[in-house]
């Protein structure tokens, strides 16, 4: 008998543990996976961006018709009715979209998707929102998904959203804030 055979018996068992995990993303409609902060402001920046754009495409569209939007016409019409329906429907799907973000930014951080109805609490929810959106996600895998760091197109467009969100929401923190002060604008 080989003392070789006998010390393989005792060696201890190899595995391929160090082999990389396939990053878990559910798509654009899912709730599922991890989003960074780059990742998640870039994709936030999109469909802020798509968002105006159907906003503006229908503004235009209503804007013809001014003349049948009116108080002194009589005749209306639905024409203006049906296209106000159709703008609300639109955008359901980027409030689902909207949604699916956030859900993956919380799972990114360690959190359950369900915390986003914390940004539905007045004020709260929007230094809330502030925050989420700042925080770096945990460097680890955690159990909702692998680390997702940002993409080469996600880096410059997830800087300019930092930066925008910064200026918005603190601008508006200064005008609100001189507004319960007293001093008009």
């Amino acid at each position: 008998m080989s003392t070789t055979a006998t010390a393989d018996i005792y060696d201890a068992p190899q595995s391929d543990l160090g082999l990389e995990v396939p990053k878990e993303q559910s798509g654009l409609f899912g709730f599922k996976g991890r989003l960074s902060v780059l990742g998640y402001m870039a994709r936030s920046a999109l469909l802020l961006l798509a968002m105006a754009a159907i906003g503006v495409a229908f503004y235009f569209s209503l804007g013809g018709m001014s003349g049948l939007l009116s108080v002194e016409n009589s005749q209306m019409g639905t024409l203006p009715l049906v296209m106000s329906v159709v703008f609300a429907l639109s955008f359901i799907p980027f409030m689902w979209i909207g949604m699916a973000l956030l859900a993956k930014r919380l799972h990114d951080i360690n959190r359950s998707g369900w915390w986003m109805l914390l940004t539905l609490v007045p004020i709260v929810g929007m230094i809330y929102a502030l925050y989420i959106s700042l925080k770096p996600g945990n460097p680890e895998d955690n159990h909702f998904g692998v680390v997702n760091p940002a993409e080469g197109w996600e880096k410059p467009l997830g800087i300019l959203g930092i930066v925008l969100t910064v200026a918005l929401v603190g601008g508006s923190l200064i005008v609100d804030g001189m507004a319960l002060l007293g001093f008009s604008y």
